[in-house]
């Protein structure tokens, strides 16, 4: 067992983990590594310790949010998920392993890391670690401010999506969209660029969740919020009544493995939950069964 570990984690490199110590030293306080890469550090203007972990297949930087009441309830998941509608770039927020608090969390595949240059991984580092202060609601210090990269164009962005087997569908002259691999259904995430990279969203329900009774939009708000807490990369968002699922991506990790990755996990998360959301969003009586079976209270 010991050897397969060990197989599992020597292709990461002991010159990357010396990379990260040293990018963490430049831009972090506190830092220590409290076991086999595992780092803790303070990002400036943060009061808590966030953690940047490392392995064979996921890089994850996280920072936690306040301790969860002892009962979790519907305006704390819906408050998530507003909370996540407004944060720009890859954070999101979820569940601690152990269901006690919430924390801000930024998972990216770690074989697409550009370990072959540090000043382009010290750059990702510096621009995730920023992104995470900034949904806590500190602004920039001009010493860590990152610079936006150029946007790909409509055929640089054509070809990406070719290349990672998840070809691309222009809606019309300003809007193009990714259409998912969802058995009956047809849901597509529509592409947006920013300063903070590429965005993947896709609209649940759009019309059905509006229109809704408050007890079913809460069954298909817990139902979504379980299954994305197992989920890499992906973000759940509700404004005002409408509910979204988001990838985002770095602007410098804008290539066709890293879409691959967030077009798989959006659709892997639309396939556990679209069926049975349908019959949540639709029936109260069973929405209010599937409740009372996570532990809430009778729905008001």
């Amino acid at each position: 067992m010991a050897s397969s570990n060990l197989a599992k984690i020597s292709p990461i490199g002991d010159d990357l983990s010396r990379s990260i110590t040293e990018i963490l030293q430049r831009l972090a306080t506190n830092i220590e590594e409290p076991s086999y890469r595992l780092w803790q550090f303070r990002i400036p203007g943060t009061k808590r310790n966030s953690q940047l972990r490392l392995t064979s297949r996921w890089f994850s930087i996280s920072l936690p949010l306040r301790a969860c009441p002892r009962v979790i309830d519907y305006k704390l998941i819906d408050n998530c998920f507003k909370h996540n509608s407004r944060l720009h770039g890859s954070p999101r927020i979820i569940l601690s392993p152990a269901g006690r608090e919430r924390q801000l969390v930024i998972e990216l595949p770690t074989d697409l890391l550009p370990i072959d240059s540090e000043e382009d991984l010290e750059e990702l580092i510096a621009t995730e670690i920023a992104s995470l202060r900034d949904a806590k609601g500190k602004n920039h210090s001009p010493a860590t401010r990152t610079t936006s990269a150029p946007q790909l164009s409509c055929s640089q962005l054509e070809s990406v999506f070719e290349e990672s087997d998840w070809p691309i569908r222009k809606v019309d002259d300003f809007n193009i969209e990714v259409p998912l691999e969802i058995p009956g259904h047809y849901y597509a995430a529509n592409i947006n660029q920013d300063g903070a990279g590429l965005r993947l969203s896709v609209p649940i329900f759009t019309n059905d969740y509006a229109t809704a009774s408050p007890t079913c939009r809460r069954a298909a708000s817990v139902f979504l919020w379980a299954i994305t807490n197992r989920v890499r990369m992906v973000k759940p968002v509700l404004a005002g009544k409408r509910l979204a699922l988001e990838v985002s991506l770095p602007s410098g990790l804008i290539m066709a493995a890293t879409v691959a990755h967030g077009c798989a996990a959006l659709a892997v998360t639309l396939q556990q939950f679209v069926d049975e959301a349908e019959l949540l969003i639709t029936s109260e009586q069973l929405a209010q069964i599937f409740l009372s079976n996570f532990g809430f209270q009778k729905a008001a």
